[in-house]
């Protein structure tokens, strides 16, 4: 599912029961989406009970509290990929995506593809615990038995 009006507008639809409880794909990229615009359709779907399965927010304005958000909409929902580069995350954002990615995971029994390149992260440290897949790595298995994949998160 593409996010291509007014988020406004697709916040009514959604509330008015427009859309399916469980959404395979939610790409909402290239829409200038800012941490409010964040909190407002995340706030949206919890309350609709609306699960996901991969959210694309890449090249956008996300900062460290959209990234909060999305990390507590990680605790409660099995979303098994994020993609987030070309965002506006620091290493604080980035822990806390990280973190409740390993809980999801391990919650879920597979690993969370959690796409960060291209971001404000200049420090790694957070990434403790992940694994940078290599080709032995697939979105559904992790050859180093880690619950959070990173892929190009040096770039």
């Amino acid at each position: 599912m593409f996010l291509r009006e007014n988020l406004d507008e697709f916040i009514r639809d959604v509330n008015a029961g427009r859309y399916p409880d469980t959404i395979s794909v939610f790409e909402a990229s290239r829409m200038g989406l800012t941490d409010s615009s964040i909190w407002k359709l995340l706030t949206c779907f919890r309350k609709r009970k609306i699960k996901i399965n991969i959210l694309k927010f890449y090249k956008n304005s996300i900062g460290d509290v959209g990234a909060k958000n999305i990390a507590e909409y990680m605790r409660d929902h099995s979303v098994v990929e994020i993609h987030l580069s070309h965002n506006r995350i620091s290493e604080k954002g980035a822990e806390a995506l990280t973190k409740s990615a390993k809980r999801a995971g391990q919650r879920i029994g597979t690993p969370i593809w959690l796409r960060l390149e291209y971001n404000y992260i200049r420090s790694f440290d957070f990434v403790w615990g992940a694994c940078v897949p290599d080709k032995t790595c697939s979105s559904k298995s992790c050859a180093n038995h880690k619950f959070v994949h990173l892929p190009h998160i040096c770039q």
